[in-house]
């Protein structure tokens, strides 16, 4: 009889360790795999305009179920990642996906976020915070020079230079004679820069690169950098001529060699005629 209560009572104790013990650690073990992700915010520190910071964002799994997550969305387009695809978090474990970040050409706060959708769980998802604070003196817009040189013999850009109270502009100097700098100042913090530029002759297909570099009162130092870029499209395949023949690479000619009907070809009679 005796032995008996001892054995039940002892059972009784077990099972209330037990259900304690289920009760204590369950929830934290069991609960859903979307509730144990964990994602740390981005703070990038600070940036300068146009600059392009690379960063990683990590992921902590603390569940024992792997975590799919659908491809990464942002709210801008200044963050980006080369491979968007699926992820999976593995059980009690962590990823790191890289991104990259472009600062805009002007100072100020940056605040973007990222967002994670669950791929098992519709409606579940993760906002990540990514700050940074964009510094500067001074500034370009826009902040590089791209051109297309088709036409033109002269390309006349503008850029407008900004900067703040403290910082003054006193010279724009360009890389190469070839393009002519004039500086209109039209407010205290802003200058503007026109741009007069004769590029030498191109191939079809090439690029003419220079730099605009700005300097501070009294040539103290170099504020920023402005790069100048000038390309010539390539000729269209089925013209066996550029369309400027002066700044093209034609073959030379040889007296004696009949050229007609190479023109022929490149430009049809559209008479309907023979050609000849």
């Amino acid at each position: 009889m005796n032995k008996s209560l001892i054995w039940s009572a002892a059972g009784l104790l077990i099972a209330l360790v037990l259900c304690v013990a289920h009760g204590a650690i369950a929830p934290s073990r069991l609960r859903s795999n979307t509730e144990a992700l964990q994602v740390m915010p981005v703070d990038l520190g600070l940036l300068s305009p146009g600059e392009t910071r690379q960063f990683k964002l990590l992921l902590r799994n603390t569940g024992v179920r792997p975590v799919g997550l659908l491809p990464p969305e942002s709210d801008c387009g200044c963050i980006y990642q080369e491979a968007s695809k699926p992820l999976t978090v593995p059980s009690e474990g962590a990823i790191e996906i890289p991104f990259s970040l472009r600062a805009p050409p002007w100072p100020g706060d940056l605040s973007k976020k990222i967002t994670l959708l669950a791929g098992a769980s519709p409606g579940v998802s993760w906002q990540v915070p990514v700050t940074a604070r964009v510094v500067a003196k001074a500034w370009a817009v826009p902040s590089s020079l791209q051109l297309s040189y088709d036409q033109a013999a002269i390309l006349e850009p503008s850029v407008v230079l900004y900067h703040d109270e403290q910082t003054r502009i006193s010279a724009v100097i360009s890389s190469s004679p070839a393009i002519i700098v004039e500086i209109d100042r039209h407010h205290p913090n802003l200058v503007q820069v026109d741009l007069t530029i004769r590029p030498p002759p191109m191939k079809c297909g090439g690029t003419w690169e220079q730099t605009l570099q700005v300097f501070e009162e009294n040539h103290k130092s170099e504020l920023l950098r402005i790069p100048v870029r000038i390309a010539r499209p390539p000729a269209a395949r089925k013209q066996q001529l550029c369309p400027l023949i002066p700044l093209c690479v034609l073959p030379a000619f040889r007296p004696g060699v009949h050229h007609a009907p190479q023109l022929r070809q490149t430009f049809p009679d559209t008479a309907g005629g023979s050609g000849r």
